[in-house]
């Protein structure tokens, strides 16, 4: 697939199959949401279900996204699924501990339980990922007490590149990381004899080219986060477009590459290469503080 095809075309599933798809998602969420969910929350505990509700609000802001309404329209359910992504995560990493949030203007208090799954390297990556594209950095801090080891359950399939590939993330918000020891790390561990071959297509795909974005920043190098940009708007493009795939939202608006350029624009002022209908340039740019 070439550049200028990534950013020409989007392979959302829906185009052309029923004008009102996006109406027929907001209000598939909307109801059960202003119904039945927000009652439960207010009213027993909801940590296993939160990062599928997160996912749920964020499916409704990629469609908003595609179907080109109002950005104010897809920032509120944004807005939505990072908070509900962030309450998840500290109320995994903090078992014990009360958390306390105002969402949409309910005040929400749970407790942390202790995971009954686990939280693989990779469930973080939307949640960082969220957090530097609002702008929330204290979100990001609160991350910094994940530890792989802790959070694993013992028959989970957790792969061996999962801790590096957190701690160097996560490092790079954490001065005394050891960030060139992670990468090394994680690339010395992602080979192909070190894990299945379904799992390589993710692997190659989405986090390389994640981490390959995330390392030009680094170096500060436009040309090199220029092409890591292109680079991985290919890769998504071909990983998510696959008939067992294109449903996923993720694909739609691909957070692992929106995430890093909103901090690539913010620290270095670098923009996007080109513009691409896989990404909201008004969101990675910062452009929504009248709707926060």
């Amino acid at each position: 697939m070439s550049d200028s095809a990534i950013n020409t075309q989007h392979h959302f599933p829906y185009v052309g199959k029923n004008k009102r798809r996006f109406q027929t998602c907001q209000r598939l969420f909307d109801e059960p949401w202003q119904n039945i969910r927000w009652p439960q929350y207010l009213s027993i505990n909801i940590q296993q279900r939160l990062h599928s509700d997160a996912k749920d609000a964020f499916r409704v802001f990629a469609f908003a996204h595609v179907d080109g309404q109002e950005n104010s329209l897809a920032f509120r359910y944004f807005s939505l699924a990072h908070q509900l992504f962030q309450l998840h995560v500290q109320l995994e990493l903090n078992p014990g501990v009360e958390q306390s949030r105002i969402i949409e203007g309910h005040t929400i208090v749970q407790i942390g339980k202790p995971y009954k799954v686990c939280m693989h390297g990779t469930d973080l990556i939307e949640p960082y990922c969220s957090a530097l594209l609002i702008r929330d950095f204290a979100a990001i801090e609160g991350m910094q007490g994940y530890q792989h080891d802790n959070f694993i359950h013992p028959l989970a399939e957790a792969l061996d590149y999962e801790a590096p590939l957190a701690d160097f993330f996560l490092g790079i918000f954490n001065p005394s990381a050891d960030i060139n020891k992670s990468i090394n790390e994680f690339i010395r561990l992602s080979a192909p004899e070190c894990m299945p071959q379904r799992r390589q297509p993710y692997t190659y795909n989405v986090l390389m080219p994640f981490l390959e974005i995330l390392l030009s920043i680094l170096a500060k190098d436009e040309a090199r986060y220029h092409q890591a940009i292109k680079y991985a708007l290919t890769a998504s493009t071909e990983h998510y477009s696959q008939k067992r795939t294109e449903g996923v939202a993720f694909g739609w608006v691909p957070l692992h590459i929106c995430g890093p350029a909103a901090l690539a624009f913010d620290q270095l002022g670098y923009k996007l290469p080109e513009p691409s209908p896989y990404l909201p340039e008004w969101l990675i740019y910062g452009d929504f503080k009248e709707w926060q």
